[in-house]
């Protein structure tokens, strides 16, 4: 290609980009995604929720705040669950999580966040048996559970404890991620953007070797979900 025929071949392009016209922004409302279960009520979208244990290999169940001592029993009373970590948070205090545990006969050790550094806060998650959070979101069509992570409720509460437990209120439970992304959106434009985003489908698996399921690869082995029915 001679230096004429560049130029004219490069001026070419150049205008056909000049007239070319940008496609629109496709709205996201207009798609069937996004409407994907919005047409259920609360209780049959918990239903759904938790139709996606077995798929997901957690185990969840509905729960009101008044029962979340008895509902807790079965996972608290097995051998070595002596080590137990909370957060801090508003609604962790709103469900009073540290009553619940006690009344079931065990101490949670409570992370405040003036209390820790981050190798302090390391510390005393790397030896715990459980965890607790309450999730930002929760997603019915997949059954997952979305952290947002934040000072009061750091990331590694759910992914450095071996069993850990999301205390999902009923408030926080969408259809999907299409209206979580609106809420994400809104989140974005007034705080900024967090340290990171956990969605959380099941505890951590990984099928890379010979397509074997293997749990527990890199987070935790067993995953609960309880969805705060009054919350």
């Amino acid at each position: 290609m001679t230096e004429t025929s560049r130029q004219a071949f490069l001026g070419a392009v150049t205008g056909a980009l000049k007239n070319h016209k940008k496609a629109a922004r496709p709205d996201p409302a207009t798609s069937p995604a996004y409407h994907r279960l919005a047409d259920l009520g609360p209780e049959t979208l918990v239903d759904h929720f938790l139709s996606q244990a077995p798929i997901r290999h957690f185990t969840g169940d509905r729960v009101q705040t008044a029962q979340l001592a008895e509902a807790l029993k079965p996972v608290l009373t097995r051998p070595g669950m002596d080590k137990i970590v909370i957060c801090d948070d508003d609604m962790t205090r709103a469900l009073d999580l540290e009553g619940a545990l006690k009344a079931a006969g065990k101490a949670p050790l409570v992370y405040r966040p003036e209390d820790h550094d981050h190798a302090s806060l390391v510390d005393l998650l790397k030896d715990a048996n459980l965890g607790f959070t309450v999730p930002t979101y929760g997603l019915a069509d997949v059954g997952a559970v979305i952290e947002m992570a934040s000072r009061a409720i750091p990331k590694s509460f759910s992914l450095l404890p071996p069993v850990h437990i999301s205390l999902l209120p009923l408030s926080r439970l969408y259809p999907s991620m299409s209206q979580v992304a609106d809420l994400l959106d809104a989140r974005y434009q007034k705080e900024g953007l967090t340290s990171g985003m956990n969605q959380i489908c099941g505890p951590s698996s990984t099928g890379d070797i010979e397509s074997y399921l293997v749990t527990g690869a890199h987070g935790p082995v067993e995953e609960h979900v309880f969805i705060i029915m009054d919350k």
